[in-house]
Protein backbone atom coordinates (compact mmCIF):
# COMPACT_ATOMS: atom_id res chain seq x y z
CA UNK A 1 0.00 0.00 0.00
CA UNK A 2 1.35 3.29 -1.16
CA UNK A 3 0.48 6.06 0.96
CA UNK A 4 0.07 8.69 -2.02
CA UNK A 5 -2.76 6.24 -2.79
CA UNK A 6 -4.72 6.14 0.60
CA UNK A 7 -8.54 6.44 -0.69
CA UNK A 8 -8.57 5.62 -3.81
CA UNK A 9 -11.25 3.54 -5.50
CA UNK A 10 -8.97 0.74 -4.48
CA UNK A 11 -9.27 1.37 -1.06
CA UNK A 12 -13.29 1.23 -1.66
CA UNK A 13 -13.02 -1.98 -2.78
CA UNK A 14 -11.15 -3.30 0.29
CA UNK A 15 -13.41 -1.96 2.60
CA UNK A 16 -16.37 -3.76 0.20
CA UNK A 17 -14.47 -7.05 1.03
CA UNK A 18 -14.17 -5.98 4.91
CA UNK A 19 -18.03 -5.55 5.02
CA UNK A 20 -19.30 -8.64 2.96
CA UNK A 21 -16.71 -10.81 4.07
CA UNK A 22 -15.54 -10.59 7.45
CA UNK A 23 -19.06 -12.41 8.88
CA UNK A 24 -17.08 -15.59 7.27
CA UNK A 25 -13.98 -14.46 9.19
CA UNK A 26 -12.65 -11.23 10.17
CA UNK A 27 -10.41 -9.37 8.24
CA UNK A 28 -6.80 -8.22 9.04
CA UNK A 29 -4.35 -6.65 7.27
CA UNK A 30 -1.03 -7.78 7.15
CA UNK A 31 1.61 -5.13 8.95
CA UNK A 32 4.22 -4.99 6.56
CA UNK A 33 2.87 -3.87 3.58
CA UNK A 34 0.87 -0.98 5.43
CA UNK A 35 2.98 1.90 6.60
CA UNK A 36 3.08 2.75 10.12
CA UNK A 37 2.39 6.32 9.43
CA UNK A 38 -0.66 5.31 7.73
CA UNK A 39 -2.48 2.66 9.49
CA UNK A 40 -5.20 4.63 11.62
CA UNK A 41 -6.20 6.26 8.51
CA UNK A 42 -6.04 2.87 5.95
CA UNK A 43 -8.17 1.14 9.01
CA UNK A 44 -10.78 3.93 9.03
CA UNK A 45 -11.20 3.83 5.27
CA UNK A 46 -10.67 0.34 4.33
CA UNK A 47 -12.39 -1.09 7.91
CA UNK A 48 -9.42 -3.92 8.14
CA UNK A 49 -7.45 -3.62 11.13
CA UNK A 50 -3.97 -4.78 11.36
CA UNK A 51 -2.93 -7.97 12.22
CA UNK A 52 -1.13 -9.24 15.02
CA UNK A 53 -0.86 -12.65 16.18
CA UNK A 54 -2.79 -12.15 19.23
CA UNK A 55 -6.04 -12.14 17.11
CA UNK A 56 -8.19 -14.74 17.86
CA UNK A 57 -9.24 -17.86 15.47
CA UNK A 58 -10.98 -17.58 13.10
CA UNK A 59 -9.76 -14.75 10.91
CA UNK A 60 -8.66 -13.51 7.93
CA UNK A 61 -5.51 -11.84 6.44
CA UNK A 62 -5.39 -9.33 3.43
CA UNK A 63 -2.16 -8.81 1.59
CA UNK A 64 -1.75 -5.45 0.29
CA UNK A 65 1.34 -5.01 -1.73
CA UNK A 66 1.74 -2.34 -4.28
CA UNK A 67 2.00 -4.11 -7.18
CA UNK A 68 0.69 -7.70 -6.42
CA UNK A 69 1.82 -11.04 -6.83
CA UNK A 70 5.16 -11.98 -9.06
CA UNK A 71 5.37 -14.76 -11.19
CA UNK A 72 5.96 -18.10 -9.65
CA UNK A 73 9.38 -17.92 -11.87
CA UNK A 74 10.84 -15.60 -9.99
CA UNK A 75 10.89 -17.82 -7.01
CA UNK A 76 10.89 -15.08 -4.76
CA UNK A 77 9.89 -15.75 -1.05
CA UNK A 78 10.42 -12.74 0.76
CA UNK A 79 7.61 -10.22 0.82
CA UNK A 80 8.75 -6.32 0.17
CA UNK A 81 6.67 -3.34 0.12
CA UNK A 82 5.43 -4.21 -3.73
CA UNK A 83 5.34 -7.97 -3.59
CA UNK A 84 3.89 -10.66 -1.82
CA UNK A 85 4.95 -14.09 -3.49
CA UNK A 86 3.18 -17.14 -3.28
CA UNK A 87 5.69 -18.73 -1.58
CA UNK A 88 5.41 -16.17 1.38
CA UNK A 89 1.36 -16.82 0.80
CA UNK A 90 1.96 -20.26 0.87
CA UNK A 91 3.92 -19.28 4.62
CA UNK A 92 0.80 -17.33 5.96
CA UNK A 93 -0.91 -20.34 5.57
CA UNK A 94 1.66 -22.53 7.37
CA UNK A 95 2.29 -20.35 9.89
CA UNK A 96 -0.94 -18.57 11.14
CA UNK A 97 -3.47 -21.00 9.68
CA UNK A 98 -6.21 -18.36 8.45
CA UNK A 99 -9.46 -18.98 7.37
CA UNK A 100 -8.62 -17.13 4.28
CA UNK A 101 -6.39 -14.51 2.85
CA UNK A 102 -7.24 -11.89 -0.33
CA UNK A 103 -4.08 -10.33 -1.86
CA UNK A 104 -4.15 -7.34 -4.05
CA UNK A 105 -2.89 -8.41 -7.57
CA UNK A 106 -2.08 -6.25 -10.44
CA UNK A 107 1.45 -7.90 -10.97
CA UNK A 108 1.14 -8.57 -14.97
CA UNK A 109 3.21 -8.08 -17.33
CA UNK A 110 2.56 -5.90 -20.34
CA UNK A 111 3.72 -8.74 -22.58
CA UNK A 112 1.68 -11.38 -20.57
CA UNK A 113 -1.45 -13.09 -21.11
CA UNK A 114 -3.26 -11.95 -17.69
CA UNK A 115 -5.79 -14.88 -17.58
CA UNK A 116 -2.90 -17.76 -18.11
CA UNK A 117 -0.18 -15.68 -15.56
CA UNK A 118 -3.38 -16.31 -12.99
CA UNK A 119 -4.14 -19.55 -14.05
CA UNK A 120 -0.05 -20.40 -12.93
CA UNK A 121 -0.56 -18.54 -9.97
CA UNK A 122 -3.78 -20.77 -8.63
CA UNK A 123 -2.24 -23.68 -9.98
CA UNK A 124 1.55 -23.06 -7.36
CA UNK A 125 -1.22 -22.35 -4.57
CA UNK A 126 -2.76 -25.60 -5.68
CA UNK A 127 -0.33 -27.89 -5.78
CA UNK A 128 0.55 -26.84 -2.61
CA UNK A 129 -2.46 -27.82 -0.89
CA UNK A 130 -4.37 -24.59 -1.04
CA UNK A 131 -7.60 -23.59 -3.41
CA UNK A 132 -8.02 -19.73 -4.78
CA UNK A 133 -10.06 -17.67 -7.76
CA UNK A 134 -9.37 -14.65 -8.70
CA UNK A 135 -11.84 -10.88 -8.61
CA UNK A 136 -11.13 -9.70 -11.79
CA UNK A 137 -11.68 -6.11 -12.59
CA UNK A 138 -9.44 -2.51 -12.63
CA UNK A 139 -8.04 -3.98 -9.52
CA UNK A 140 -7.65 -7.53 -9.43
CA UNK A 141 -7.71 -9.74 -6.18
CA UNK A 142 -6.37 -12.96 -5.03
CA UNK A 143 -8.82 -14.95 -2.78
CA UNK A 144 -7.02 -18.45 -1.33
CA UNK A 145 -8.80 -20.84 1.21
CA UNK A 146 -6.90 -24.22 2.32
CA UNK A 147 -9.93 -25.86 1.16
CA UNK A 148 -12.79 -25.75 -1.73
CA UNK A 149 -15.21 -25.49 0.98
CA UNK A 150 -13.94 -22.30 2.08
CA UNK A 151 -13.39 -20.66 -1.03
CA UNK A 152 -16.72 -21.77 -2.64
CA UNK A 153 -18.37 -19.69 0.38
CA UNK A 154 -16.38 -16.70 -0.20
CA UNK A 155 -16.95 -16.99 -4.32
CA UNK A 156 -20.93 -17.32 -2.95
CA UNK A 157 -20.93 -14.63 -0.90
CA UNK A 158 -20.05 -12.36 -3.72
CA UNK A 159 -21.86 -13.64 -6.27
CA UNK A 160 -24.80 -13.08 -3.52
CA UNK A 161 -23.68 -9.58 -3.39
CA UNK A 162 -24.60 -9.24 -7.43
CA UNK A 163 -20.63 -9.76 -8.53
CA UNK A 164 -21.10 -11.18 -11.93
CA UNK A 165 -19.71 -14.68 -11.86
CA UNK A 166 -17.78 -13.76 -15.16
CA UNK A 167 -15.71 -12.15 -12.77
CA UNK A 168 -14.47 -14.60 -10.63
CA UNK A 169 -11.67 -17.03 -12.46
CA UNK A 170 -10.72 -19.94 -10.94
CA UNK A 171 -7.38 -22.14 -12.03
CA UNK A 172 -9.06 -24.43 -14.01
Amino acid sequence: MDQNFLGDSYDLVKRFWAENLSSIAPIYADERFVPEEIRKDYTQITRLPIFNSSVAHPFAIFLDPCTGIPSPKRGARKPTKKYAPLLFIIDVFEKFHPKFLICFDQSFGFNENMESCMKEKLNVLTTNGLCGFYYTSHANFLFVGKSADVTNVLRQRLLDKGIPEWRLKSGQ
